[in-house]
């Protein structure tokens, strides 16, 4: 496993001046969100993360080369989830042999009608042969399960193999993912160090205690989702207030929206310190990042986005921990 953007063992970073947009899209090698398949496919850029506080993106390039490269992000990355089913970024077979993820490209056919899924890097025949798809399944990654063993299709490509070509089954001795490090608020010593979890997009309207049911219960959240609601009531002199929850970390930290019609309303953040939700802020200005940290609350970037930071520029920017 690969833990961006801090893999361990010295590794080499190569610095590329070609920026690359990465849309929302998350890496399928992945087994964790916050990853990112950018740019072309000529840029190989399958297996990334966020670096530098989201201004860069860094990229595996070849596992066991312990080689990456880090490019400028066109544009903001967006939030991502882990993929329902990530597949490795990098194979070896028993025999030693070792494989990389295709990258788009055009690749002669297989046996049977298969295509292309890893392309040879050592120990194997070159562009003559590849890990292949299913038979007649071009959009299956063609790696096969059975108990705890993984093996691979392996066989040669070109039109002449088409009909002739034979696919062996071979198993898998190795294979390489990533994950996005985890990160965390910190307050010195107030207790916001925690573990950040899968953000979603909830959209949820609160306008009935009844309706946090509709909320997971991490930390208590259901019970302090329904007390925030009956304080922006109180707050407002009565006037019926409604939460809107935005963007979620179950884990660890919140986005809402408070309004009541009639009455106006503004944004305010959630987050969790020392196991508790707290308020971190609301108001309708971009938030100071040292107020937001001196609450010593856990805060997920991906949630909470941009924050303005000190005097005198007072440039927005993304919040980090």
């Amino acid at each position: 496993m690969l833990t961006l953007p801090n893999p361990d063992g010295g590794w080499k970073v190569e610095e590329s001046a070609d920026a690359l947009n990465c849309g929302g899209e998350p890496s399928l090698v992945a087994t964790s969100g916050r990853t990112y398949h950018c740019g072309a496919s000529a840029a190989s850029a399958v297996a990334c993360v966020a670096d530098n506080g989201g201004s860069n993106i860094l990229c595996a390039m070849q596992p066991w080369a312990r080689k990456a490269t880090r490019f400028p992000v066109d544009g903001t990355l967006p939030t991502t989830s882990k993929p329902a089913n990530p597949v490795p970024l990098g194979i070896e077979l028993a025999d030693g042999s070792r494989w990389f993820i295709r990258s788009g490209g055009a690749w002669p056919p297989g046996p049977q009608e298969t295509a292309a899924m890893y392309s040879c890097s050592e120990g194997c025949g070159g562009e003559s042969e590849a890990l292949l798809t299913a038979p007649g399944n071009v959009d299956d990654f063609g790696l096969i399960k059975e108990g705890d063993v993984w093996y691979a299709r392996r066989g040669p490509l070109g039109y002449d193999t088409v009909k002739t070509g034979k696919i062996t089954k071979e198993r898998i001795t190795k294979a390489w993912f990533i994950r996005a490090a985890p990160s965390s608020g910190s307050s010195g010593g107030t207790g916001a160090t925690g573990a950040l979890g899968p953000v979603t997009r909830p959209n949820l309207t609160i306008a009935e205690p009844s309706d946090v049911q509709k909320l997971p219960n991490t930390n208590g959240l259901r019970a302090f989702a329904r007390a925030q609601l009956a304080q922006v009531t109180k707050e407002n002199d009565g006037c019926p207030m409604t939460i809107t929850v935005e963007t979620l970390d179950a884990q660890s930290s919140a986005m809402v929206s408070e309004f009541g019609s009639g009455c106006g309303g503004g944004m305010a953040m959630w987050g969790v310190k020392k196991g508790r939700w707290i308020k971190v802020w609301s108001g309708q200005d971009v938030p100071l990042c040292s107020e937001l940290r001196a609450k010593g609350a856990v805060l997920n970037p991906d949630v909470i986005g941009r924050c303005s930071g000190s005097a005198p520029a007072f440039t927005a920017q993304r919040y980090t921990p």
